[in-house]
């Protein structure tokens, strides 16, 4: 995930990579997530997120609780047990991962401790 502006709504929140039946659909929110799913009638949907802490999961699922609510089959799992082949056969995939910050900068990859 990322922060930025929806490419739908323009609002600047979180924003979730969106893919319906073969189709990018770009960065949006989760709100035009959801109305991207209703629109294409998607039936099977999948959120993969990647997570060190835990708060990218957190986020991950409840996207996931307003697939379902929506009348969406819905899976959500970890990136690294996804089997890139299976990905065919959901007609809504969402990738979600997280920024790696702290106190409002982001961290390097393969930082020991956080910049100062």
């Amino acid at each position: 995930m990322e922060k930025g502006k929806c490419q739908t709504c323009g609002e600047e929140t979180t924003l979730w990579q969106v893919g319906v039946r073969g189709k990018d659909l770009g960065n949006l929110c989760e709100e035009c997530s959801l109305d991207a799913a209703r629109q294409y009638q998607a039936m099977r949907a999948i959120v993969v997120f990647d997570t060190r802490y835990g708060r990218t999961e957190r986020i991950a699922r409840s996207l996931e609780t307003g697939l379902k609510n929506a009348g969406i089959e819905t899976l959500c799992v970890n990136a690294r047990d996804v089997d890139l082949n299976s990905l065919k056969q959901y007609d809504l995939i969402l990738r979600a991962y997280g920024v790696r910050a702290y106190l409002g900068r982001v961290v390097p990859r393969g930082a020991v401790s956080p910049p100062r």
